[in-house]
């Protein structure tokens, strides 16, 4: 894979989330957390096998997948079907929890699920619940960046961005999720919108099952 071939460090949501996560169910012992993420991410239990790992109780620990949400995302991050959609992927979590309802955690677990950060505040809010917080993991993913050990190394820097995917990503969608990017970052919206695409940015083949 390429983090195994590039000099390059590679972070992603994965270990953002789990720290997220362990602070906040740290920092709130009576609380459980609600993870949301696609159906592959929820079957698979990483984020529960990691937090289990850490020393966390699997009771405080519930998972909830959202099919296809991320493709309505992709395509209107602030829409009425996407709002409607994470409405449901709420109420049916919310469904699952144990009666009457610890004091909760939500943690957002797919890249997309950020952009639509309002939408989700509103479900909670339309179901009559008040998370401790809503964890948006992507929040965390720069913070590598921002070392304060290494501040001060040089007297001046240079920061560029480059988007790179391996499959394609329709103008739509980019469309889309650049108006949600310039919101926090001009130059990482204009990086999407001249994206790279390049089909052997890693191997994959061999990890699918046919």
């Amino acid at each position: 894979m390429f983090s195994g071939k590039s000099d390059l460090p590679v972070f992603g949501i994965v270990d953002s989330g789990v720290a997220l996560i362990a602070q906040g169910l740290k920092d709130h012992p009576e609380a459980s957390v609600l993870i949301f993420g696609t159906a592959t991410t929820i079957s698979e239990r990483t984020y529960p096998g990691e937090l289990e790992r850490l020393g966390f109780a699997a009771a405080r620990i519930h998972g909830q997948s959202c099919p296809e949400l991320e493709s309505f995302i992709e395509n209107d991050p602030r829409g009425d079907e996407t709002g409607m959609l994470i409405s449901g992927c709420v109420s049916e979590a919310l469904e699952k929890l144990p009666s009457p309802l610890p004091p909760l955690l939500a943690s957002l677990n797919c890249t997309h699920y950020g952009y639509s950060l309002p939408l989700w505040e509103r479900a909670f809010e339309e179901a009559g619940i008040k998370p401790l917080a809503v964890l948006n993991p992507n929040s965390r993913m720069t913070d590598v960046l921002f070392n304060r050990a290494y501040f001060g190394r040089s007297k001046k820097t240079e920061i560029r961005i480059r988007v790179v995917s391996l499959v394609e990503i329709g103008r739509s969608k980019i469309d889309a999720l650049a108006v949600q990017l310039g919101r926090v970052s001009r130059e990482t919206a204009e990086a999407l919108r001249s994206y790279e695409h390049k089909p052997d940015l890693f191997e994959w083949e061999s990890f699918v099952t046919r």
